[in-house]
C-alpha cells in the first residue's frame, strides 16, 4: 500500500486498540494507487492546555485522492462564503486533522436533547457534545503554540458499541459528527465535509468547476511535515522525565492518602472541613492532597476554586504530570478561578445575560467589580426567596459537567471570599461536601474575613485543623521571616520543622545581576532541580500594559530582554495572554515570573523578590480602607493600613524552600532599614550585596 499509516503512542492504553482498528479501516479503504501518509496518535496529552486528554488524533496528507459524486455544501472561494449547490462534486482530499472522542456506551445509555448528546455515568447525564467541541479547540491551540500551524480541526464522537442503525434512530438521521461502531472511511470524510466545507471556484463562465478541494492545513502538502507535527505530542513525556526534584517531591507528597487515620477522615461528606494556618504552613498543599486522595483513592470528581490565575496555572501543571484524567467519565481534579466559576453559574441561571452574535447567552463586562457584585446580589436574592430549586440546580449541573458538576468542592484562601459567594456555594454543593483552606492573617482581595462557620457548632457541623508549623521553608528562612514580622510590628510567629536545616537569604541592593543569577542556577542544578523551580516576583512598575487596535489589553514584564541577557529565560506570568488562556510553562528550562499579587500558593526552590521595597510602597499608596460597622475603632487608618500591608508582605517571603533573594531599590526606605537591622543581627545566614 502506498499510503503509509503509522500509530505513534503507548501500546498500554485502551485507545491504542481503537487506533489499530482505525488503521485497519483506513487500509481497507485505500487502494494501491493512493499515495500519502497518515499518523494516528492514541491517548494524547496536550501538555499546557486546560483540556488535555484526547483519545485519538489523526493527521494525514494524500496525493491526488479523489472522492467522486459527493453532495455537500461548498465554500465559494470567490464569494468567500459557504453556499448550497444542487449538483454533486468530485472532491480532492489533500490533508486533514481530526480529533476523536471514543465512547463505550450502548445505545440505551445515550440520549439526545436538541443538538446535544448526553451519555450516562453513575446515573447522571453528561454532555459529550460539548466535551468533544472543547477538545477540538484545545488541540488547535496546542498545535498553534508548538508548531506554528493552525489547521481546521474536525471533531468526531466514536460510539464503538453502537450500530449505525441505532445511531441513525437516535439522531433521527440529522446531520452530525457521530460515528458508529463499524463506520467506513467514506462516512468519516462525508461528516468532515459538513464541518470544513470543500473549496470550489467558478470558471470563466461563472459556473462552478467540477472539482473541489478539501484541506485542513490550507498549505501545500510539501510544507506539511507530519513527523514534526507528531513530535509535539512527546512534550508531555519529555517534561515528565525532565522535571526537577522539587516537582517530584511535591507529586509524591500529594499522592499520600490524606484521609487514612486522620481525625477528619470520618467527617468527609458529613461536615464542613477546614484546614487553617499561617502563610507557609501548607494549607494549599493539604487542600491539593485532599483533592488527589478523593480522586485517586475514592474515585471522586473534585473542583478547586481560587481567585489566583498563577495558582491555577501551577496546579494544572501538577494535575497533568500526575496523569489525573479530565474527562466526564471518570474521577478527576479540576481547578478554576472563582470568577470563571461564577460566570458559568450566572449564565446557567440566565442572570444578567444577553444573546451574543451566535445566539448563545453571555455576560457583558463581567469582570467589572460593580457589575459582578450586582449580579451576585441578584443571585443571592433568588436563593433567599426560594426561586432556585433543586431541579434547576440539577439542570445547571447537567449542562455544565466540566465546570460545575462535581462531588466535592475545595476552596483556597476562603477567608478572602465574599459572603455572597459563600451563600451560593453552600446552596450548590451543601456545606458537608466542601473543604476549605483558611489563612486568617492573609487578606489580599478583601479587608474583612469571610465567616464560613457562622451559626455552626464546632465538631458537630464542622471540623477545623490548625497549622502553625512551616511546611516548606528551611530553618534559616523561617528565622528571617519571624524576625521581619517582629521588625514591622506584627504579632506573628512561624514554627520551623526540626528536620529542615539550612536555608539562605540574600539581600541585593540595586538590580539583579548575571553573577547572582549564575550562582543561584548552579545551586539549583546541584540540588537536582530545574530552572522552572526558580521563581521571580515583580511589582507593577515593571509590567507594561497596552491596548491593540481592537481595544484588547495586553501586558508583559518590561525587563524580559534585560533578563534574557543575564541568562534568565523567563516564562512571563505577568502577561494577560497567560491569564486569558490559564496555561502553564511547558519548557522546564524557563523560570517563572509573576506579579506579587499572584504569589499566594506558589513555591520555588529559589524565590527572587524583585524591588521588594517598591512593592511595599505601591501597596501603601494604593491601600483603601473597608468600613466594618461591627468593628470597634481601636486603630488609626495608618495602623490598619500598615498591619494589612505587612501581613500581606509575608506571603511572598514564605514562598521559597531553600533560598530567598530580596532586591531593594531605595536605601532611604523603611524596608531597607528593616533588612539592614536583621542582617546585622545574623550575618552568618544573610548575604548582603551592595
Amino acid at each position: 500500500m502506498s499510503v503509509k499509516i503509522t500509530i505513534k503512542g503507548s501500546q498500554e492504553t485502551s485507545e491504542y486498540a481503537e487506533a489499530k482498528k482505525l488503521k485497519k479501516t483506513f487500509e481497507e479503504y485505500f487502494n494501491q494507487n493512493d499515495n500519502g501518509e497518515i499518523i494516528i496518535i492514541p491517548s494524547a496529552t496536550l501538555y499546557g492546555q486546560e483540556i488535555k486528554d484526547i483519545d485519538l488524533i489523526v493527521i494525514g496528507k494524500l496525493k491526488s485522492h479523489l472522492i467522486r459524486n459527493i453532495h455537500t455544501k461548498i465554500y465559494d472561494t470567490t464569494l468567500r462564503e459557504p453556499v448550497i449547490i444542487k449538483e454533486s462534486k468530485n472532491i480532492f482530499v489533500n490533508n486533514f486533522c481530526y480529533v476523536f472522542e471514543i465512547k463505550s456506551h450502548r445505545a440505551e445509555s445515550i440520549t439526545r436533547e436538541g443538538l446535544t448528546l448526553f451519555v450516562k455515568y453513575d446515573n447522571k447525564k453528561k454532555d459529550v457534545t460539548s466535551q468533544s467541541e472543547k477538545q477540538k479547540y484545545s488541540l488547535k491551540s496546542y498545535l498553534e503554540e508548538n508548531t506554528g500551524k493552525s489547521p481546521f480541526i474536525s471533531n468526531f464522537i466514536w460510539f464503538k458499541n453502537v450500530s449505525s442503525e441505532s445511531l441513525d434512530y437516535l439522531t433521527e438521521n440529522n446531520l452530525n459528527n457521530y460515528l458508529s461502531s463499524n463506520f467506513k472511511i467514506i462516512d468519516l470524510f462525508k461528516k468532515a465535509f459538513l464541518q470544513n466545507f470543500p473549496r470550489c471556484a467558478k470558471d470563466e463562465n461563472g459556473m462552478y468547476r467540477h472539482f473541489a478541494s478539501y484541506d485542513s492545513y490550507f498549505l501545500k502538502n510539501d510544507d506539511i511535515d507530519l513527523e514534526n507535527q507528531a513530535k509535539v505530542f512527546d512534550i508531555f513525556l519529555e517534561n515528565k522525565k525532565g522535571m526537577g526534584s522539587l516537582t517530584r517531591d511535591k507529586i509524591e507528597r500529594l499522592n499520600r492518602k490524606l484521609f487514612k487515620n486522620q481525625n477528619y477522615a470520618e467527617d468527609l461528606g458529613k461536615k464542613l472541613i477546614i484546614f487553617s494556618g499561617k502563610a507557609g504552613t501548607g494549607k494549599t498543599t493539604k487542600l491539593l492532597n485532599a483533592a488527589f486522595d478523593l480522586a485517586l483513592n475514592h474515585q471522586k470528581r473534585c473542583l478547586i476554586l481560587t481567585y489566583n490565575h498563577a495558582l491555577v496555572s501551577d496546579i494544572r501543571r501538577i494535575i497533568a504530570l500526575q496523569g489525573i484524567p479530565d474527562g466526564i467519565d471518570s474521577h478527576t481534579v479540576k481547578i478554576s478561578t472563582l470568577h470563571k466559576f461564577f460566570k458559568d453559574v450566572l449564565e446557567g441561571f440566565n442572570i444578567g445575560t444577553k444573546p451574543n452574535e451566535v445566539g448563545d447567552v453571555e455576560l457583558d463586562n463581567y469582570l467589572d467589580d460593580e457589575i459582578y457584585y450586582k449580579l451576585l446580589n441578584e443571585l443571592v436574592d433568588f436563593i433567599d426567596e426560594g426561586l432556585i430549586d433543586e431541579e434547576e440546580i440539577t439542570n445547571l449541573m447537567k449542562s455544565n459537567y466540566d465546570t460545575i458538576d462535581f462531588e466535592y468542592l475545595l476552596v483556597d484562601e476562603c477567608q478572602d471570599w465574599d459572603e455572597r459567594e459563600k451563600v451560593v456555594l453552600y446552596k450548590l454543593f451543601g456545606q458537608h461536601n466542601i473543604i476549605l483552606a483558611e489563612g486568617s492573617d492573609q487578606l489580599i482581595r478583601t479587608k474583612l474575613n469571610c465567616n464560613w462557620t457562622y451559626g455552626m457548632r464546632p465538631r458537630r457541623d464542622f471540623n477545623k485543623t490548625y497549622e502553625n508549623k512551616s511546611l516548606r521553608q528551611k530553618k534559616s528562612i523561617v528565622w528571617f521571616i519571624n524576625k521581619y514580622a517582629e521588625k514591622v510590628g506584627l504579632n506573628w510567629l512561624l514554627e520551623p520543622k526540626e528536620e529542615m536545616n539550612g536555608g539562605r537569604i540574600i539581600i541585593k541592593i540595586g538590580d539583579y545581576t548575571n553573577e547572582l543569577h549564575n550562582e543561584l542556577l548552579t545551586d539549583l542544578y546541584k540540588n537536582n532541580n530545574v530552572p522552572y523551580d526558580m521563581l521571580f516576583f515583580t511589582p507593577p512598575n515593571n509590567v507594561t500594559k497596552h491596548k491593540n487596535d481592537k481595544g484588547y489589553t495586553y501586558s508583559h514584564f518590561n525587563k524580559l530582554e534585560e533578563f534574557n541577557m543575564l541568562g534568565a529565560k523567563l516564562w512571563d506570568g505577568t502577561s494577560y495572554q497567560f491569564r486569558s488562556k490559564s496555561q502553564y510553562p511547558i519548557d522546564t528550562n524557563q523560570h517563572r515570573i509573576f506579579q506579587y499579587d499572584s504569589c499566594r500558593g506558589l513555591e520555588g526552590w529559589s524565590v527572587i523578590c524583585l524591588d521588594f521595597d517598591e512593592f511595599i510602597r505601591y501597596k501603601l499608596e494604593t491601600y483603601k480602607e473597608e468600613k466594618n460597622e461591627n468593628e470597634l475603632a481601636l486603630e488609626t487608618f495608618e495602623q490598619k493600613r500598615d498591619r494589612f500591608i505587612y501581613l500581606w508582605s509575608l506571603i511572598p517571603l514564605t514562598r521559597p524552600i531553600d533560598t530567598l533573594v530580596i532586591t531593594l531599590k531605595n536605601k532611604n526606605s523603611f524596608i531597607y532599614d528593616v533588612m539592614k537591622n536583621i542582617y546585622k543581627e545574623n550575618e552568618e545566614i544573610i548575604s548582603w550585596l551592595e
